[in-house]
């Protein structure tokens, strides 16, 4: 699975699934960053899992992307706490028209 990695992504970071496979992106915030998904494969299962490192000074607020099905219907919580790493996992079978997330 490719990684991309981001250490100053800025205040929005649009995160792309893959054209074939899965992906994953491993992303540092320097400010309070909002979250979006795009893209997929029909017909294909796609996962793409989301790395967040806090910095060591901490407190930036990550903001999950919008419109994705999480399990028990609740968004996990990202930590906002120094150092501290959050895993978030996506996937798609529609071509990006249905996600689902998880940790």
């Amino acid at each position: 699975m490719p990684v991309t990695t981001n250490t100053s992504p800025g205040s929005s970071l649009a995160l792309a699934f893959a054209s074939t496979g899965d992906v994953a992106y491993d992303v540092t915030p320097t400010q309070a960053l909002t979250l979006s998904l795009s893209s997929g494969v029909s017909g294909q299962f796609q996962i793409l899992r989301l790395v967040i490192r806090q910095p060591l000074s901490g407190g930036f607020a990550v903001t999950l992307p919008t419109g994705v099905k999480y399990a028990g219907g609740v968004a996990p919580t990202v930590s906002t706490t120094a150092g501290q790493i959050t895993v978030v996992n996506f996937a798609t079978d529609d071509g990006g028209v249905t996600y689902l997330g998880g940790l």
